[in-house]
């Protein structure tokens, strides 16, 4: 299984990350992933861990230490797992086995995902269990409760539990000062595998609990073409629409170009590209942006969840979502 290293200069931890091409075929034409079932979706749905991050007065982030590499593969399995290695080039090629999860395999999410989920099956806590069946997504836990000693109980309790299973819960960041706190941190919320594929994404100061957007987001202004706008829209991190009104633009631009059945590398017209330079240069303001991040407020006797649609032809299936509360 060929691979390669990725060198990530802004990265906290891991600044170089192994990839492994199991998408390469081999001489039979096919690939490891093509002979694997990639296995269905058992975590929560991310919007929903996001919507629910934001309902409760005192939250906690941490994640699980090198997740796959905590899970065994079976040894019968292991000779698809083989890679070539040698410390220099003078040194015969040696061959070693990838003896666990291995990241960039069609079954690895899966596969440690399910472990997790047979770690809640067989707690008792019904709190550690529901926090592991809804509140992680990948190795991504958000969690939250109204009662910060509750919260912090159930930390613990989850971090005991998972330790259990070789899965180490570390980099925890709460919204309030506690023995297991850090000091003031920023967590990236662009969550799961392909985060750091997403030059715009949502984060979180747990001190002021605030909600922000950090863009690194370069769409360049040469030669725009249809496949460019859509690959630079597609890097844009969204998932519980704080920005609809701005990613709106991306969309529509988006929308003229199919309705112009224009090939995936044709330049597009000079409208749409002067359109499209000003958005890649307006998202830049967004990282002045602050939200805050509890929604639910404090001493309010009622809660509704209001959602208005748009029908409009240009912005279809536009969702706006506010919360509005009434105080005594």
């Amino acid at each position: 299984m060929p691979h390669h290293g990725v060198y990530r200069e802004h990265a906290t931890t891991s600044r170089l990350r192994v990839v492994f091409e199991a998408n390469t075929p081999s001489s039979s034409g096919k690939s490891l992933n093509d002979l694997q079932y990639v296995g269905p979706a058992i975590q929560g749905d991310l919007i929903g861990i996001l919507l629910r991050f934001r309902e409760c007065r005192y939250v906690a982030c941490a994640d699980i230490e090198k997740m796959y590499r905590q899970v065994s593969v079976d040894p019968k399995q292991r000779d698809l797992q083989m890679i070539l290695w040698r410390d220099n080039p003078s040194d015969p090629i040696q061959t070693y086995h990838l003896n666990t999860v291995t990241y960039g395999e069609a079954s690895a999410a899966f596969l440690s995902c399910r472990c997790l989920k047979q770690l809640a099956n067989e707690c008792n806590d019904p709190d550690v269990a529901r926090t592991i069946h809804n509140d992680f997504y990948v190795d991504d836990m958000c969690t939250g409760d109204d009662s910060a000693s509750k919260l912090l109980k159930i930390c613990h309790d989850t971090a005991n539990v998972l330790q259990s299973g070789c899965f180490p819960l570390r980099k925890w960041i709460f919204n309030f000062d506690n023995d297991l706190s850090r000091s003031e941190m920023a967590k990236e919320l662009s969550l799961g595998e392909d985060s750091q594929c997403k030059t715009l994404g949502l984060g979180w100061y747990n001190l002021s609990d605030e909600l922000y957007f950090h863009t690194k987001f370069s769409g360049g202004t040469e030669d725009i073409t249809k496949r460019k706008i859509l690959s630079g829209a597609s890097q844009i991190f969204d998932p519980i629409g704080l920005i609809n009104p701005v990613i709106t633009t991306a969309k529509t631009l988006l929308q003229s170009l199919y309705l112009l059945k224009l090939g995936w590398d044709e330049i597009v017209p000079l409208n749409i590209a002067q359109s499209w330079i000003s958005f890649v240069n307006s998202l830049s303001s967004l990282n002045e942006i602050r939200i805050p991040r509890y929604v639910m407020g404090c001493n309010n006797t009622r809660k509704e969840l209001n959602i208005f649609t748009d029908a409009s032809q240009m912005i279809n299936k536009l969702f706006v979502w506010e919360v509005a509360y009434r105080t005594p």
